[in-house]
């Protein structure tokens, strides 16, 4: 048995013999190791797929993207509040101009408009004037891109406390298209004037409107039939009465004298071509008084401004003595509301 146990070789001794097909197995394995890193390196080292920027600017916002994922452009969103409503969403600009070349995957970013921040005109009434101020200013800092612009504010007599807005124009909720500016009417407080009644009794009609320009009162019109050709034309009652002490811009009714009408339904004049009458019209309510001018227009094109006087709007009536063939002519604020010929 010892001697069996002897003839059997060691474990050194074994490395020893096979010594040298250790090293080619260790070799072998440095090898494939040192393969396979190389080639995972290089292939990390592989360039990245180069492409060619798109345009995307005037695009809506979904469509840009569509475009942008199919070159492996990945977006970066900038917003941006723009004065146009109508291009919500729209792709103002891009960080890479188009055509260029750009790596795969690479960022790029886009400048997107959220349209305005105010789509329609807000109900400004009832609020202070400042608040109002303020207010336009926080939304548009940038007076010159800002889509609402406030006019210089008209001041106008009311019960309402002092420096409230009391009418707007445009009114609220209009939709915004562009550039628009706001006209805001603001309360000068409660300080009622009061005035004393013209007499008016006896006054002709160009009388009655040199008096309407500087009185501090409004009128309503009416006409009666008179066989008098003295009190044609001329004012026959009057109401409140002359001296009466009344608040500022009240309603003074006056009568006008007219000629019978004949059968053709015109109301001629003793001379036979002048025509006697009462205009009357309903138009706009007013919260203030706005300028109105009748202007009359002869036949052979001659104009002459006949009367100027402030108004509130509603019941509109206006006493007239013209030849047949004229044409009277009503602006109220700057703008024609009504244009009739006399018959």
């Amino acid at each position: 048995m010892k001697d069996e146990k002897a003839k059997k070789p060691g474990f050194f001794k074994v490395m020893q013999e096979n010594l040298g097909y250790f090293f080619l197995f260790a070799l072998s394995l440095a090898i494939i190791f040192i393969g396979i890193t190389f080639a995972c390196f290089f292939a990390f080292l592989q360039p990245e797929e180069e492409v060619l920027v798109p345009n995307v600017v005037g695009k809506d916002l979904t469509e840009a993207l569509m475009i942008l994922q199919s070159k492996e452009l990945y977006p970066k969103l900038l917003l941006q509040f723009t004065g146009n409503p109508d291009d919500k969403g729209m792709v103002l600009a891009q960080s890479i101009e188009e055509g260029m070349i750009s790596k795969a995957g690479r960022r790029i970013q886009l400048t997107v408009s959220q349209g305005a921040p105010l789509t329609e005109v807000e109900d400004f009434v009832g609020q202070s004037l400042l608040d109002v101020q303020l207010h336009i200013k926080s939304i548009f800092p940038d007076a010159d891109s800002a889509l609402v612009v406030l006019t210089d504010p008209t001041f106008s007599d009311s019960d309402r406390p002092l420096n409230t807005i009391i009418a707007q124009e445009p009114e609220a909720r209009t939709k915004l298209t562009g550039k628009t500016e706001l006209k805001l009417i603001v309360s000068k407080g409660s300080t009622q004037k009061n005035v004393s009644v013209p007499d008016f009794s006896q006054m002709t009609i160009e009388d009655l409107y040199k008096t309407m320009e500087t009185t501090e009162l409004l009128f309503d019109f009416s006409g009666a039939d008179t066989e008098d050709a003295v009190q044609v034309g001329t004012v026959l009652s009057q109401k409140p009465v002359a001296a009466a002490t009344v608040p500022a811009h009240s309603v003074t009714a006056v009568q006008i004298g007219l000629p019978k009408a004949n059968s053709d339904g015109n109301r001629i004049a003793e001379d036979g071509y002048t025509r006697v009458g009462i205009y009357k019209k309903a138009i706009t309510n007013y919260p203030f008084l706005l300028p109105v001018v009748v202007t009359a227009v002869t036949e052979e094109g001659e104009t002459t401004e006949i009367a100027k006087f402030n108004h509130l709007g509603g019941n509109f009536s206006f006493p007239f003595a013209q030849p047949a063939g004229t044409a009277l002519i009503f602006t109220i604020d700057g703008q024609e509301f009504d244009r009739i010929t006399v018959r």
